[in-house]
Formats: C-alpha cells, structure tokens, sequence
C-alpha cells in the first residue's frame, strides 16, 4: 500500500500533542500546573486522538476491505502482542518508579492502564471494523456515533476512562476505514476547509469555556468538537505534509507513532522521578 503523506503527518502531530499533554495532565496531578491549563488539554484532547485514529483507519482500509482474512487475523495477533508485553512493562516501570502500592499487571490486560488505552482500542475497533460487511459501514457508523454522543453527554457512562474512551472513539477510526481516498475530497478546498471548520472550532471552544458548568457536564459540546476535529485536521495535516521540513518532520513521527507512543509512558515516570530525586 502507497503511504498517504497527510496520514502520516497527522498520526505524527496527533503524538506529539498527545505526549505533549500528558507531560502536563503528569505537572498537573502534582500540582506544579494552573487549573486553566489542565482545563484547556482536557478540552482538546479529543482533536489529537480524533486525528490518529481516523489516520489509523485509513491505513487499515486496505487490509479491511476485503472483510476478515488470515491477515488480519495477523494483525490483531501482532497488537494483541505489543499490547500484553508493553502492559506488563509499564506495570514494572510503576511498581519501580511510581508512588502506586498495588500493581496488577493481571488486571491491567483487562482494564488497560490509561496510557495503553489506544492499543487496546486498536485491537478492537479493528475487529469490529473486520466484521462489518462493506454495505453495512454506514449503519454501523452512524449507530457508532450515536454511542459516542450519549457517551460524551455522560448518558452512557462505563465510569471507566478506558471504555469510555473506547465509545467515543469508535466511529472516528471507522471513518477512515470507509472514507476511502479522503486526500481527493479535500484536494483544492483544504485551506477554506481549515478556515471555516477551524473558525467553528475556536467559535465552539469559546462557547465550552463561557458557559459556567463544570468539563463534565460538558460533554455535547465536546462531542461537537471531537466531531470538527476530523476534518479540521485532516486539512491541517495535508497542508502540513507538504511542507518542506516541518512536513518531513511529523511524517516521521508518523511513522513512528505506535513506538513512540509505546514508549513515552515509561520515558515520563522516568522524568519525573529524575524530578524527585533531584528536587
């Protein structure tokens, strides 16, 4: 399969963000972030993980289309793999880094720690997305994002950070499974695609930050947002792919994506007990 240049871009910018946030939500549990900070990635959080998993669909298209076959089959068995082993060194990582008392690698294979969450989420949005005839993508789509509205609205709630999440985001991965070449769609309306989507972008933030209710009741907005996130960074990303450094620089990460956002947890409890014993 060619690489799509923006899905790449955009796998790698949505890393990036995505470590970049964590970093702070890590300063914020400690106490060393303003809580309009915290309040501010915990309102964009969704366009970065939107970003990556309709990336993530579009490079599974190929394999899906032909509905459920040995390969994968060899796909699911291959991150099932990465998700057990990285799991289980995560949990070592915390049991020797981190401040918690009780670390249950067992468990962690069936309510995945939050950092392994997309992982988790990888192996099963493909499954399901393996399972879908072609003819029944759109239904299953729109039946998707109606879950993940009721989830973001907290009319659903698992009250677990990981399968919500696994709700919310279903639909934005089988987005790019179906969307076919989505780069053509967009070919000569990217910037007007930008402008206007991110003008109701930034018109739909300023709106989530004026009205006086906490983040979590919330959750319509932010399911609009998640919703604008798509195609404002699909746009984004395209633009970005063809720049000449900048451009190289986020495809790279791209394609490094799965190691770099493997890795990152450990590298985090790595800086902040370095921070500890320093401090």
């Amino acid at each position: 399969m060619v690489r799509q240049g923006w899905a790449d871009a955009a796998r790698g910018l949505a890393i990036i963000t995505i470590v970049f946030f964590h970093v702070v939500l890590g300063l914020g549990e400690r106490g060393e972030v303003h809580w309009t900070a915290w309040m501010l990635i915990n309102l964009f959080a969704p366009f970065p993980i939107v970003l990556f998993f309709v990336a993530a669909g579009r490079f599974s298209q190929t394999l899906l289309d032909g509905g459920w076959s040995a390969a994968v089959t060899r796909r699911l068995a291959g991150l099932c793999y990465v998700f057990a082993l990285w799991t289980l060194l995560n949990a070592a990582a915390a049991a020797t880094l981190g401040d918690r008392q009780t670390v249950e690698p067992l468990a962690y294979l069936a309510n995945p720690r939050s950092p392994l969450w997309f992982i988790w989420a990888l192996v099963l949005y493909t499954a399901i997305a393996a399972a879908t005839p072609r003819s029944w993508r759109l239904a299953v789509i729109i039946g998707a994002g109606a879950l993940s509205f009721c989830s973001f609205a907290g009319l659903i709630a698992l009250n677990s950070f990981v399968y919500d999440n696994l709700l919310r985001f279903l639909p934005f991965f089988l987005t790019g499974v179906a969307a076919g070449e989505i780069e053509r769609s967009i070919e000569g309306r990217r910037w007007r695609l930008l402008l206007g989507g991110g003008l109701l972008f930034a018109g739909l933030t300023a709106l989530t930050v004026w009205i006086p209710v906490p983040l979590s009741g919330k959750g319509a907005l932010l399911f609009g947002l998640a919703v604008l996130a798509a195609p404002v960074g699909i746009a984004s990303a395209s633009i970005v792919s063809e720049a000449p450094w900048i451009g190289r620089l986020a495809q790279g990460f791209g394609r490094y994506s799965l190691g770099v956002y493997l890795v990152h947890p450990i590298m985090i409890l790595i800086m902040f007990h370095v921070i500890d014993m320093t401090g």
